[in-house]
């Protein structure tokens, strides 16, 4: 019992002095590609503002139900306008990123 009681503090000073060791960590692997690269064309469509607007060869196309009240022609002229604006705003806001 004596024996055991002379070697359990300093086991405990060396796990405390373990416990208290700093560490360095660096990176292992370098990073060869930071980014992705920009592409050289970006597409941008209109927003549609009717479910009949969206192209039959979408992927989304068979996602998209009609409204319970169909939009009146005037709703729709101003949603192709409104798609049509932020159309525009996306592309000036792409190229102002080059």
């Amino acid at each position: 019992m004596k024996a055991r009681s002379l070697w359990i503090p300093p086991l405990f000073m060396i796990i405390m002095h373990a416990g208290c060791a700093s560490t360095k960590v660096t990176q292992s692997t370098p990073i060869t590609n930071p980014g992705i690269a920009r592409p050289n064309r970006i597409w941008v469509y209109n927003f549609v503002a009717a479910p009949a607007d969206v192209p039959t060869d979408s992927s989304s196309s068979g996602d998209i139900c009609a409204p319970s009240t169909p939009p009146t022609a005037e709703q729709v002229e101003n949603g192709r306008r409104l798609g049509a604006l932020i159309g525009q705003n996306l592309v000036a806001d792409i190229q102002a990123t080059r």
